[in-house]
């Protein structure tokens, strides 16, 4: 299967940034990126690239993987390895490899308030609270260290809590996404799920994501 599409290149300076979907299994994620990259070839080619991870949770054998299936067999070179994910963080400085800096991950702080909808490819790292005025949509992701509140369609992945806060929330308008976040839990929605379609509020109770129905 091709999850070539769930990888962007952003533009950083001197630099691009391949920024890794949590979507993509384990087991293509190697496949994925060298398709992605094979596509991007006349981008990437000798550029330095920042590899980010978002907050998937890499363990030794899958860094090297990374190394001999990909960074080494096409001679990148990477400028930094990034992931919100403290586990992972602290595995790449294990390694020896350049790491950004925890606090300058997100960007802005407080409230965002986002004016518009999100289409698929866009992505916000915020440090705080975000509130979309529309839809995210699939393919479009939301990481905030607060809570986010979606006042149209949640179609993309929304992750609150990023930096391992549990006492915050997801709000959506219309909840139709396939899957939620919150801090390190992850919860995964079918599509014959009761509350799919309807406005709900997502929070942690007793160490679970749990949902809730909102009335008009």
């Amino acid at each position: 299967m091709d999850y070539s599409g769930k990888i962007q290149f952003k533009g950083e300076g001197e630099h691009i940034r391949l920024i890794v979907s949590e979507s993509i299994p384990a087991e293509f994620l190697h496949e994925a990126i060298n398709l992605a990259i094979d596509k991007a070839r006349k981008l990437v080619g000798g550029v330095p690239l920042i590899l980010d991870f978002k907050s998937r949770q890499l363990v030794q054998d899958d860094i090297f993987g990374l190394l001999s299936n990909v960074v080494c067999k096409r001679h990148l070179k990477i400028k930094e390895w990034r992931s919100s994910n403290e586990g992972s963080r602290e595995l790449f400085s294990s390694m020896g490899f350049k790491t950004q800096e925890r606090g300058r991950l997100y960007q802005g702080r407080g409230t965002l308030f986002v004016h518009r909808s999100l289409r698929s490819g866009k992505t916000i790292e915020h440090d705080g609270d975000v509130i979309v005025l529309g839809n995210v949509n699939e393919g479009a992701e939301i990481y905030a260290t607060g809570s986010i509140c979606v006042w149209g369609r949640l179609c993309g992945l929304a992750h609150a809590g990023c930096e391992g806060k549990d006492d915050v929330f997801i709000v959506a308008g219309c909840f139709d996404a396939n899957q939620v976040r919150i801090s390190d839990k992850i919860s995964y929605v079918g599509p014959d799920t009761h509350w799919i379609g309807k406005s709900v509020k997502v929070y942690v109770a007793q160490g679970v994501i749990a949902v809730s129905e909102l009335s008009g």
